[in-house]
């Protein structure tokens, strides 16, 4: 499987990755992505909210790490009132050591847009399967992992969902970026990164390095 990977160099100071631009969220909404780190114990990542008014809010900082683990990383955002797009902001650290990097996978923004109909006999917060009636959790409607036997949960309105609002990487960027005007830094990888880095061996999506 792939994964957004973040190579970082002494000297460095900020580098972005940006989704693209949402429409007005939910209540509830949350931001939930996997993160691997290695050797960034003096640096910083930023969950950064910017809206169409080009008004940015930093809704959370993780602290640097030396992990060598992915890691589930999840914040509530809430309802955003404007369109909007999601910065994840990593700032290196004055005494970031050389062979520093960072990975993202299997980004998704949860509860924030139509999701799928909610449906008799089941809870309110669950979605039941067509062929089978079973009841799942609605954060598994359209969250790129089939739960139902048949297979709806990942069709049933997915197409609702925002281009860039779930994304594994597996295929493209879907929609994410680079900031502009600055030289290409993420790149999509799958396997080990090497270039004197461990890095993971595996992406989160599949858990391979295939």
């Amino acid at each position: 499987g792939h994964y957004l990977l973040l190579r970082l160099s002494p000297g460095m100071s900020e580098l972005h990755v940006t989704s693209p631009m949402f429409d007005p969220s939910e209540d509830g909404c949350r931001v939930q992505l996997w993160i691997y780190q290695e050797a960034m114990q003096y640096g910083v990542i930023r969950i950064v909210l910017h809206n169409i008014n080009r008004t940015q809010v930093v809704v959370d900082q993780i602290p640097g790490d030396d992990s060598r683990r992915w890691v589930i990383y999840e914040k509530t955002i809430g309802k955003i009132s404007q369109k909007f797009n999601i910065i994840l902001e990593v700032v290196a650290g004055k005494s970031l050591t050389r062979g520093a990097l960072v990975a993202f996978d299997n980004i998704k923004l949860l509860k924030c847009f139509p999701e799928g109909d909610r449906v008799d006999l089941c809870m309110t917060d669950e979605y039941r399967c067509g062929t089978t009636n079973v009841c799942i959790n609605n954060s598994k409607v359209c969250d790129i992992t089939v739960d139902c036997a048949n297979g709806d949960d990942e069709t049933q309105n997915c197409d609702k969902i925002p281009y860039g609002a779930r994304c594994t990487f597996e295929h493209d960027w879907c929609g994410w970026q680079n900031e502009p005007g600055k030289a290409m830094q993420w790149t999509i990888q799958h396997g080990s990164p090497g270039n004197n880095s461990t890095g993971p061996n595996e992406d989160h999506t599949y858990g391979n390095n295939t």
